[in-house]
């Protein structure tokens, strides 16, 4: 058999952490340097490694993980504080860019499907980078930090409710009322389904804890429920990550939560999340980047960061929040990442985004991760004149 899966990914390992901690050093997220590892040791770089089966399954795994411990870290608490004006924020946050990605995909006639694909990519908000910065500047617990954080984690909800939606799309390759109405039902009977499953783990879950503390079988039983709804999911012809969110936003609030995320999370950081980044890195295909991709990237880069901006800025106005601080929050909203990613490695192996698309999308996640810090220390810099 076949060894050399091996060495590659004890390349990826090494190259994605040493660029990570690079990244790290800089202040900036860690997974822009999987990425970049990835770009570098793919095809469109130094061309050492092929992105096979083998780490694709691996790669796989490692989203469903990452989703999991997304949904574990979900703030309940925070999310009841503000759940009103999250909600209104988080919809505008998802419409606008929605409507974007889906014009810009139409105005270069790519077809229905590949423009809702666009969509999707450019609802979803990564949090991480901007609660660092907030974090940073002593504003995270402010009443916008407060609400950008609510509104985070309802606008991911949102973006795997829409994936979800998508990918009934591209299993017909057809839109329809009556085929949205199909995926909306499965989609509310999937998550009755797993509420109730929910219920009798937490059950269980709790009377383990009870009587036993907190054992190493918590983990491995809270792992087996995500792959297990993760499968449901995806029976269901949703998103697999659906299933994978859901566990972990089930299991956020057990007494066991702490133990069973501090033992994933590390699992997934030290092996699953920097092959799956490194393996996006890996997908990118530069060679075939002209002017006209250029311009689409940069088109598609605007449309990223202004769409989050005008919609959760003017949500935030109605929301009776002062100007400047609307101004905050839709900056706050800006970064796109895990499941932006996510979205367009679905979308590629379905043959719903090609590679430049693909390529425009890992440029655009880039810019938004970069841009994010500067504008939200700029925003909060300038004196409050409403």
């Amino acid at each position: 058999m076949e060894k050399s899966y091996l060495l590659y990914i004890a390349i990826i390992l090494f190259a994605a952490k040493v660029f990570g901690l690079c990244m790290r050093k800089i202040r900036m997220p860690q997974v822009l340097g999987m990425l970049i590892a990835g770009v570098l040791l793919g095809a469109s770089g130094l061309g050492v490694i092929q992105n096979g089966p083998i780490l694709s399954a691996i790669a796989e795994l490692g989203v469903v993980v990452l989703m999991f411990t997304a949904g574990m870290e979900t703030n309940i608490t925070i999310l009841k504080k503000t759940w009103k004006q999250a909600i209104v924020i988080a919809l505008f946050g998802v419409a606008l860019p929605m409507i974007a990605g889906f014009a810009i995909g139409e105005v270069y006639n790519l077809g229905a499907i590949h423009s809702i694909f666009l969509g999707v990519v450019l609802t979803a908000t990564s949090i991480s980078i901007t609660v660092e910065t907030l974090r940073e500047m002593g504003k995270l617990n402010t009443p916008t930090g407060t609400v950008i954080l609510g509104a985070a984690v309802i606008d991911d909800v949102l973006g795997i409710m829409i994936l979800s939606v998508a990918l009934g799309f591209a299993e017909t390759g057809e839109i329809s009322l009556g085929g949205m109405a199909s995926i909306i039902a499965k989609f509310i009977i999937f998550v009755a389904i797993a509420l109730v499953l929910g219920h009798v783990v937490r059950k269980y879950f709790v009377a383990t804890n009870q009587k036993l503390g907190k054992v190493r079988r918590l983990t491995i039983f809270a792992l087996a429920f995500c792959l297990g709804l993760s499968y449901l999911a995806e029976r269901f012809g949703l998103a697999d990550i659906t299933g994978a969110y859901l566990a972990g936003v089930i299991l956020a609030n057990s007494m066991s939560r702490e133990y069973i995320d501090e033992r994933i999370s590390t699992l997934s950081h030290v092996f699953f999340t920097p092959i799956f980044f490194a393996g996006i890195g890996l997908q990118t295909q530069l060679s075939g980047f002209n002017m006209g991709v250029v311009m689409f990237s940069l088109v598609f880069i605007i449309a990223a960061i202004v769409t989050k901006i005008i919609g959760c800025g003017i949500a935030g106005v109605m929301c009776k929040f002062k100007t400047s601080e609307a101004l905050q929050i839709g900056i706050g909203m800006i970064p796109r990442g895990e499941v932006a990613l996510i979205v367009a490695s679905k979308g590629l192996a379905l043959g719903y985004m090609d590679d430049k698309m693909f390529a425009s999308t890992i440029i655009m996640v880039l810019v938004t991760i970069l841009v994010t810090p500067i504008f939200l220390k700029m925003s909060y810099s300038k004196k409050n004149t409403d």
